[in-house]
């Protein structure tokens, strides 16, 4: 602890010891031991120091919302977003979350394994594509592909990386 938050740190302990001092001469005044009450001015005081945070005299953080998931791994954000592992951000719903999970991170999903790496070629151009997804950008429009890619897709699965990936002609 530095020396500036010791000063401080001891001042607000003396403010406290004035106010618990007060408070004290209230009740011996007043002649009662009790509590002080809803509309009374040390009643406030105790209600914005049980608001400050004890190790650095600030005011307590606000409470972190809850993953609204419980088998997501990640954070919410300053915005109240669900952030997670992966980078990706959404609403912090658990449908929303639950979605994600799904498509994203199951390894079953069509949308992982259409973007898994394994490279494959062009038949038309010969450039590597990574993903299939990418190669069906690519054949869609740099070749005016139109129409299903089930069989291009089923293509892609069967055939060992580096395979030339064939597609019908479209002219």
């Amino acid at each position: 602890m530095s020396f500036q938050e010791d000063i401080s740190k001891l001042m607000m302990l003396a403010y406290a010891a004035r106010i618990a001092a007060a408070r004290d001469q209230l009740y011996r005044d007043a002649g009662t031991q009790t509590n002080p009450t809803e509309g009374d001015d040390f009643a406030k005081t105790e209600d914005k120091s049980a608001e400050l945070d004890n190790d650095n005299d600030m005011p307590a953080p606000a409470p972190v919302p809850a993953i609204m998931h419980s088998k997501a791994r990640g954070h919410i954000d300053e915005a109240g977003l669900f952030v997670c592992e992966c980078g990706s951000k959404m609403a912090n719903k658990a449908k929303n979350i639950a979605s994600h999970l799904s498509i994203k991170h199951n390894d079953q999903a069509a949308y992982v394994k259409k973007h898994s790496v394994s490279p494959h070629k062009c038949y038309r151009c010969l450039k590597e594509f990574q993903h299939f997804c990418a190669f069906e950008a690519h054949i869609r429009n740099s070749y005016d592909f139109r129409g299903s890619t089930e069989q291009i897709w089923k293509d892609w699965q069967e055939t060992e990386e580096g395979t030339i990936i064939t597609f019908p002609n479209t002219n």
